[in-house]
């Protein structure tokens, strides 16, 4: 088994992993793990390249979700029986590793009981990632920190009408509260934006003193630190915590699908009512519209006429439809043949 991602040193793993199948005479298979960070576009495309590989040089590919990757490739392996996991030597970044429990690869080697793990390095160096970057990737847009920045100032509003009754430390207190709430429902940055600015609010206007970011207090001074430092880990946390859910939700909503289509399948014998059902099902899991084609007596794929389905094939379609059953090889858009 290997583990694949976006990245183009993947296509080394695959090789590799070919190469050490074919000598043991074995088969082998190529795992992805989609582990909820949203991927760019040339992301997208090297990871679909990858698969390709996988599906020319004989693999079967396998993929799956789940928050944590170690966790999913060793589920994988014991499914399967794999006795090898080929894996690619992974950039060190403390400041990641420090949110994650470790890389990857540490958490596989601390699992591996029934498998060997190979490491392979790289034949070209990879990019390391800046110092400081953070795993994960800020996707919200530019409205979402517009209106957390009314949202701050709207607490700032009330927390300057409270500040003579219940001093500026309990507001601290009010502010940190706002910043956990407001990370129950945001991604990761605007919930640091809102950490950082709610600091500095509190700071210029709350703290002796006023009107400036000097803080004459050492008690104070600590104070700021600790509440900055809780506000961003807690949300870091909190935004973890809801990723992992929406990725079990999706695992969950897959499988509930699938099983309907095979329920669906099993259980009528009229085959225009389960193709039917069959589209509608793989639609809600694709998010798209689909048609489904069957071969006829002759060898060749014929459209089966849906009602339950607004999708036309033109001739274009047809084609690459064509192409990829004639050729045994996925073709049309995310693929290097017809995109």
């Amino acid at each position: 088994m290997v583990a694949i991602s976006h990245s183009p040193t993947s296509q080394n793993l695959i090789r590799t992993t070919r190469r050490i199948a074919y000598s043991l005479d074995a088969p082998w298979i190529a795992v992805y793990v989609d582990s909820g960070i949203a991927l760019r576009d040339e992301d997208k495309d090297q990871l679909s390249k990858n698969l390709v590989l996988v599906h020319e040089l004989g693999g079967e590919i396998v993929s799956t979700a789940g928050p944590d990757i170690a966790d999913a490739l060793t589920r994988i392996a014991q499914q399967n029986g794999i006795t090898q996991i080929v894996f690619g030597r992974p950039v060190r970044n403390w400041f990641a590793n420090f949110f994650n429990g470790g890389t990857p690869l540490d958490k596989l080697v601390g699992k591996s009981g029934d498998f060997d793990v190979l490491i392979l390095r790289h034949d070209k160096p990879v990019q390391k990632p800046k110092r400081w970057a953070y795993p994960f990737r800020f996707t919200s847009g530019l409205l979402a920190y517009w209106y957390l920045l009314w949202i701050v100032t709207a607490v700032a509003a009330i927390n300057g009408l409270l500040n003579p009754v219940i001093g500026y430390r309990a507001v601290g207190f009010i502010f940190l509260l706002t910043v956990l709430l407001i990370s129950l429902f945001v991604s990761l940055g605007p919930i640091i934006f809102s950490a950082i600015l709610s600091v500095l609010v509190w700071d210029y206007f709350f703290i002796p003193p006023h009107g400036t970011l000097f803080i004459r207090e050492p008690e104070d001074i600590i104070m700021g630190i600790v509440y900055f430092v809780v506000a961003v880990v807690t949300g870091i946390l909190t935004h973890r915590t809801r990723r992992w859910e929406r990725i079990f939700q999706k695992r969950e909503e897959r499988t509930q699908v699938l099983y309907e289509i095979v329920r669906v399948i099993s259980s009528e014998s009229n085959k225009d009512k389960f193709i039917g059902e069959t589209v509608i099902r793989m639609g809600i899991i694709l998010n798209a519209q689909c048609s489904v084609l069957l071969v006829n007596q002759d060898g060749e794929l014929d459209i089966v006429e849906s009602l339950k389905s607004n999708f036309v094939l033109g001739d274009r379609e047809m084609a690459v439809a064509k192409y990829s059953f004639t050729n045994n090889n996925p073709a049309g858009w995310s693929t290097n043949t017809m995109p």
